[in-house]
């Protein structure tokens, strides 16, 4: 048997009994109190089961974006070595530079590449991290006050989910 005592600005406590079984869970409690000239009033109720949380699709969608990096890395690196050796013409093992602004195109060209393969491969990573380390199954301990106006009513609500 468990006592729970809330007490209001004008220092009048409301108590309230609950019994707790082993193993129960999301079991609601409300107290709402009114003015003090009004009676107090504690209502009990059971919250509905709550839904398992499941996992969302934000983690794949950056899983996704950095496996598209990668990709495309992987392309630009392909691609930056062919303009890299068409600005280049080999005679007998000897390497000569015949295009300059070919050959440094290329560098730029595949370095981005190497940039976006790796920065791609970082954020699929984050992302595959992410769907690991985000909550799912049922929702956490909960502790919720709310304030309670009206006509001839003022106070607090208090919602306890254990």
């Amino acid at each position: 048997m468990h006592t729970f005592r809330v007490e209001g600005f004008d220092g009048v406590p409301s108590e309230q009994r609950i019994l707790v079984h082993e193993g129960e869970k999301n079991r609601t409690l409300l107290f709402t109190r009114t003015i003090a000239s009004a009676p107090i009033s504690m209502a009990t109720s059971t919250a509905p089961a709550q839904e398992a949380r499941h996992h969302t699709t934000w983690p794949w969608l950056v899983v996704g974006s950095g496996v598209a990096s990668v990709l495309v890395g992987a392309v630009m690196i392909g691609t930056g070595w062919a303009i890299w050796d068409a600005g280049h013409t080999s005679d007998n093992g000897t390497l000569y530079l015949t295009n300059a602004s070919l050959a440094q195109a290329g560098a730029v060209v595949n370095h981005t590449g190497i940039g976006l393969t790796i920065g791609g491969a970082v954020v699929a990573g984050i992302g595959v991290a992410w769907h690991f380390l985000e909550p799912a199954g049922a929702a956490a301990k909960t502790v919720a006050l709310s304030p309670l106006f009206g006509p001839g009513v003022g106070g607090g609500s208090v919602r306890v989910t254990f």
